[in-house]
């Protein structure tokens, strides 16, 4: 329980001590009431007329320096000297900019000297040696992308090429004449053709083995895209699937 009860005194004493009202109250006690602690303290009880508390009760009690005095300090020193602080900062950190700007004033006046200029050109020269080399690199990257796309681009037409190089156009005809043959095949062959031509691709839902066989009978070819086009074979066997169902619907006089 003392133990307890000592803990808890010596938690009041800290909150007080540290406290800013109380601690600028009792530093202003001390200021106004030094003669009692400088008596208590340093002057002997035999150079008084009795003990020092009397001496000191009879002397040095007035209520005034005992709580009046330093209660206004304390105010004071709270309100006051903050307000006086926050205003002197405040001005030192307007000269400091005043005082910056008027130096950045004479800098910017001020003429460089010939070995200043020198270093300032050469760096400059630096740095548009080390921009330039930038533009080039980025300049090759560019042309290196421009050359696989137009590989990409190329690609097909190359294939084409070759498509008709192989396939001459009694052999398409010949291959034409087989798949007529296929019902399941060239019932679908117009639809297909057409919607590839068009949009560069299958309708959804075509079954996946019409789509190898079209791949494997090179009617079609697949782009890098993903998508697919028609190779000459494939444009051929539209051009023969159009005349033959085309009808002349025209009416003579």
């Amino acid at each position: 329980m003392l133990s307890d009860l000592r803990k808890s005194i010596s938690s009041i004493l800290h909150e007080r001590v540290t406290s800013p009202l109380y601690g600028t109250f009792i530093i202003s006690w001390l200021i106004w009431n030094w003669k009692i602690v400088y008596l208590t303290i340093f002057i002997s009880k035999n150079s008084i007329t009795g003990t020092k508390i009397d001496y000191i009760v009879n002397n040095y009690s007035q209520i005034s320096n005992l709580l009046v005095y330093p209660l206004i300090s304390t105010l004071i020193l709270i309100t006051l000297v903050p307000f006086v602080s926050n205003k002197a900062y405040s001005l030192s950190m307007y000269f400091r900019d005043k005082r910056i700007k008027k130096k950045n004033s004479y800098d910017e006046k001020q003429l460089l000297t010939i070995k200043q200029s020198t270093a300032l050109r050469l760096e400059t020269r630096n740095l548009e040696v080390e921009l330039q080399g930038v533009i080039e690199k980025k300049d090759f990257e560019i042309e290196q992308l421009e050359n696989q796309l137009k590989e990409a681009q190329i690609k097909p037409i190359i294939t084409s090429t070759k498509d008709a190089e192989k396939y001459d156009l009694d052999n398409i005809s010949k291959e034409y004449l087989e798949i007529k043959k296929n019902n399941r095949i060239f019932s679908s062959l117009g639809h297909l053709i057409r919607k590839i031509n068009e949009f560069g691709n299958f309708p959804n839902g075509t079954d996946k083995d019409i789509i190898e066989y079209y791949l494997v009978n090179n009617i079609v070819d697949k782009d890098p895209s993903g998508g697919y086009f028609l190779n000459n074979k494939g444009l051929q066997f539209y051009k023969k699937y159009v005349n033959e169902t085309f009808v002349d619907t025209t009416v003579e006089d």
